[in-house]
């Protein structure tokens, strides 16, 4: 049985969007936990692979899903993965990157009814 590190409970019984919620903010928060070095680049490459990771029901289409939306939500199109409009948007500058990157993904989290935990 999969388990949750962060709080311990299966994740079967979880939807990807919940299981998103509760990592995001501790990702945030501890980087460095994650990845090496702590960069844009590196987040990226990790938010991308984590949530190809998750479970997707039918439906949901993970990076796809969050791709057309932010493409929607920026009037940008979504034939490109969300994390390259992160990075136009902050107009190639890595730092803010970051904050756009969770700042975005965390609007779809609450829109998508799971609104990241304050773990």
């Amino acid at each position: 049985m999969k388990v949750n590190v962060f709080s311990r409970i299966p994740m079967e019984n979880k939807h990807a969007y919940e299981i998103l919620a509760e990592v995001v903010p501790h990702m945030k928060e501890r980087p460095g936990m994650y990845f090496h070095p702590v960069n844009f680049n590196n987040l990226r490459l990790y938010m991308e692979g984590f949530i190809t990771g998750l479970a997707w029901g039918p439906g949901e289409e993970g990076n796809r899903e969050i791709s057309r939306w932010l493409g929607k939500k920026v009037q940008r199109g979504s034939n490109v993965i969300w994390t390259a409009h992160v990075l136009a948007l902050a107009n190639d500058d890595e730092q803010k990157a970051w904050d756009l990157l969770f700042h975005y993904l965390e609007e779809f989290l609450k829109e998508k009814g799971n609104p990241p935990s304050k773990e």
